[in-house]
């Protein structure tokens, strides 16, 4: 099966697809054709997206040292508003209520729906997701520093937590305000990267991230198409403005929640080279372990086919995976393709170009994905 074709006309063809653009909408309309070629209808469904996660974090950020300035003057109001802007931020990178990046959502996104009906009478549903945009880079995604990603952003996590903390021992101690100075120049200095990062750093082509995704969902409809599972009905599902704060996931599950309940969820992401793996656990904020079911038909489908692949943890960002964990009401779990560091090689950097991909870990994804499948087929209700 030709994968690769997927890549060079997503990521060489179309280009850098940033989220909620007229590139990312190309790549949908891309998915739409494949799809029907291989004999599935499929739909868009639209929705209002911030166009990156920068300027969200930017406005949580500052607010957090607005607020512990202003606890200078009004020292009630660093611990009330600081507190307030923290579990904003916690909405944020948890997923389960995102008010700025709704608030903040003025361009147009769409994902791609594509069904296969089971031969006989359906006994559940499996979603398999990729998404379609690619990233802007950043100081922080270069080769050298992209090791130090999550610690970065754990020390952001904790100065927003810190301030208002200290801000409110400054109600007893007013000394104690001193000692989050270095807590509100961090945060200072995060708002500066990301502004940089808005203004000097350009979209990636994205063919590891996340080309390769789509190319085996693709793979996966083609084969489905042929030889449809028994039981399980899946929908193949390409998502939009998934690197601007998994909206096109959030907004998925919103408008199918119903639907959903109890359904799985196989996500594709960065398979284009590195170690394949299926993640045991994700969350950048709050670790939660994947569906178990779903690691257990992982296993068995990777030994059955002789695939080198194996469960590993997969904390650095989060991936659409996150939004069904995170509602906990349905399994999900990624499959990714990761360096020894346990980062998607490329990730968000110039060098995510097709030539880098490995045609071997575009077919081994696909095969990987398809044994998971057929394994749940087997017995859909265990």
């Amino acid at each position: 099966m030709n994968l690769r074709r997927h890549i060079v006309a997503l990521a060489a063809e179309i280009g850098p697809r940033p989220a909620a653009s007229a590139a990312e909408a190309a790549a949908a309309a891309y998915v739409v054709r494949r799809l029907a070629e291989s004999g599935l209808a499929a739909r868009e469904e639209r929705f209002r997206s911030v166009a990156t996660f920068s300027w969200s974090q930017v406005a949580i950020y500052a607010g957090a040292v607005l607020a512990f300035t202003l606890s200078w003057v009004v020292p009630w109001s660093g611990p009330v508003l600081g507190s307030v802007i923290f579990l904003m931020f916690v909405g944020e990178i948890d997923t389960t209520r995102p008010v700025v990046s709704d608030l903040l959502a003025k361009g147009e996104s769409r994902n791609v729906l594509g069904c296969v009906a089971p031969r006989r009478e359906r006994a559940g549903l499996v979603v398999v997701s990729a998404h379609l945009d690619s990233a802007r880079s950043a100081a922080a995604f270069a080769p050298a520093r992209v090791g130090l990603f999550r610690a970065t952003f754990l020390g952001a996590a904790f100065s927003l937590l810190f301030l208002p903390v200290v801000a409110g021992a400054a109600l007893i101690v007013p000394a104690a305000r001193l000692l989050g100075l270095p807590f509100a120049l961090y945060l200072l200095v995060a708002i500066f990267l990301l502004l940089q990062r808005e203004l000097a750093y350009r979209v990636v082509p994205g063919a590891n991230d996340n080309a390769s995704g789509v190319a085996v969902l693709l793979g996966v409809g083609e084969e489905l198409a042929r030889n449809p599972l028994e039981k399980l009905e899946v929908w193949l599902l390409a998502t939009g403005s998934e690197e601007a704060g998994l909206v096109g996931m959030l907004h998925f599950r919103r408008d199918h929640a119903r639907e959903l309940d109890g359904a799985c969820f196989i996500n594709l992401d960065n398979l284009g080279r590195g170690e394949l793996c299926w993640t045991t656990a994700e969350g950048m904020l709050f670790p939660r372990p994947t569906g178990e079911r779903l690691r257990r038909a992982a296993a068995a489908a990777a030994g059955e086919l002789g695939i080198a692949a194996r469960g590993r943890p997969y904390l650095t960002m989060s991936t659409d995976a996150q939004v069904p964990l995170a509602a906990g009401s349905e399994e999900a779990m990624s499959l990714i393709a990761l360096d020894p560091r346990g980062i998607p090689p490329d990730w968000h950097w110039e060098t995510d170009v097709p030539e880098r991909v490995d045609d071997r870990n575009l077919e081994d994804a696909r095969r990987l994905a398809m044994g998971i499948l057929r394994r749940l087929d087997r017995d859909p209700n265990r």
